[in-house]
C-alpha cells in the first residue's frame, strides 16, 4: 500500500497566504486612500469658507459704511478698508480682517514663513465661554480657549481709482494650508463698488 500525505505543502500555503494578503491589503489601501482624500477636501471645504467670511465681512462693511454715509465724502464707503497697505500681491503686504468690527489692516505676513508664525495664521476660539469664530491670535482675549488651525488668511485690497476717488477694489483673498506637509492655496477674488448695485 502506498501512502498518501494528508495536508498542504510549505509551497501551498506560501501561495495561500499570498492569496489572502493580497485580497485584505487591497481593500485597506482603498480605505486609507478614502480617508486621505476626505480629510483633504474637508479642508479645502474650510479654506473656501473662511476666504468667503473674509469677502462677505469686507462687503458688509461696505455696505455698512454706504449706510451710515452722510453723501458728502464720496470715499467714505472705505473707512475701515485700509486699501493703500493691503494691495500689493508680490510683497509680504497683506491684510488680516477682524470679524467682529469688519476692519481690515495691514500686517506684514510673509507666505514663505512657517504656518503658526504669522498674524495671518488663524486660530480658533473655542464656543465654550468664547464665540466660536476664526481669528489672528493676538484678536482672541482668552488664550486658554485658542485652538490652533492650519490655515493662513491674507486679505489684499487693489483699489482701482477713478474720477471721484476709489470707484472699485479688487478684494483678493489667498488662504493656505498644509496637507500631509503639501503647501497648498487657494485665491477668492470680488470686487466691490462704492455703491451697492
Amino acid at each position: 500500500m502506498k501512502y498518501q500525505p494528508n495536508g498542504f505543502t510549505l509551497v501551498e500555503a506560501l501561495v495561500a497566504i499570498t492569496i489572502l494578503i493580497v485580497g485584505v491589503l487591497g481593500p485597506l489601501n482603498i480605505a486609507a486612500r478614502g480617508i486621505a482624500d476626505g480629510l483633504y477636501a474637508r479642508n479645502q471645504i474650510a479654506a473656501n469658507y473662511l476666504a468667503q467670511e473674509a469677502i462677505e465681512t469686507v462687503i458688509w462693511k461696505r455696505n455698512h459704511n454706504f449706510f451710515i454715509d452722510t453723501g458728502i465724502d464720496y470715499n467714505a464707503w472705505l473707512i475701515g478698508l485700509d486699501s493703500a497697505s493691503c494691495g500689493d500681491l508680490a510683497a509680504p503686504n497683506s491684510c488680516v480682517i477682524n470679524v467682529d468690527t469688519g476692519n481690515v489692516s495691514p500686517v506684514s505676513c510673509s507666505s514663505s514663513a512657517e504656518l503658526g508664525t504669522t498674524d495671518c495664521d488663524l486660530a480658533f476660539e473655542s464656543s465654550v465661554g468664547g464665540d466660536g469664530k476664526f481669528k489672528k491670535y493676538s484678536e482672541i482675549g482668552d488664550k486658554t480657549k485658542v485652538v490652533g488651525t492650519i490655515f493662513r488668511r491674507e486679505i489684499y485690497l487693489i483699489p482701482n481709482t477713478g474720477i471721484n476717488g476709489v470707484d472699485e477694489i479688487k478684494v483678493i483673498v489667498r488662504m493656505s494650508w498644509s496637507n500631509r506637509g503639501t503647501p497648498k492655496s487657494m485665491f477668492l477674488i470680488e470686487r466691490l463698488y462704492p455703491r451697492i448695485r
